[in-house]
């Protein structure tokens, strides 16, 4: 019987099958350690993005005297963003949110705009450092004065990480793929 397993063999294999159990279970604790931390790192490194577009405003401002409506692009980030354009540009004034004939979009703005004697004065912008100002203005509109006007304006520029963003009016930015 010498060759028969002793107590303490046996105890040794249990404790090698004890410790192969606890390094698995090591291993898998590490694993799921390690990516929680790189998806809150990725949802810390969105959320810092999502910070900068927020930062930048976009209003519209209508002169009836005039007969102009300025759409004024500010960067309050302390990093430039680049290709700021306007992308929608609609005004309307009666109850039911009809047109009002004025309407726009990106593919318009610098070289046609859609509106049959509407003028466009600025010329495309590269950058907007922190701080600065786009003003966009567009003459010849044909509003009647003394009407209360709800309007719809956006924009949309690449943040100095290079991520692609939109906004419209003051809702929250968001992320798009396109140019």
């Amino acid at each position: 019987m010498a060759d028969a397993p002793s107590t303490a063999d046996w105890l040794a294999a249990w404790g090698q099958v004890g410790g192969a159990v606890a390094t698995t279970a090591a291993v898998i604790v590490a694993l799921w350690v390690a990516f929680g931390d790189r998806r809150r790192q990725r949802a810390a490194s969105e959320e810092e993005a999502t910070l900068q577009a927020r930062l930048i405003t976009i209003e519209l401002t209508l002169d009836a005297e005039t007969r102009s409506a300025t759409i004024t692009l500010t960067n309050h980030s302390d990093r430039p963003i680049f290709q700021p354009i306007p992308t929608t540009f609609s005004i309307w004034h009666n109850d039911e949110g009809e047109p009002s004939g004025l309407s726009s979009s990106a593919d318009h703005f610098f070289d046609q705009p859609s509106t049959p004697g509407l003028t466009v004065g600025a010329p495309p912008r590269e950058v907007l450092h922190p701080t600065e100002r786009y003003d966009v203005t567009w003459s010849g509109l044909d509003f009647p004065p003394d009407t209360t006007f709800r309007w719809l304006v956006g924009s949309s520029f690449t943040d100095a990480s290079g991520r692609r963003w939109q906004r419209v009016n003051h809702d929250e930015p968001q992320r798009t793929t396109s140019p």
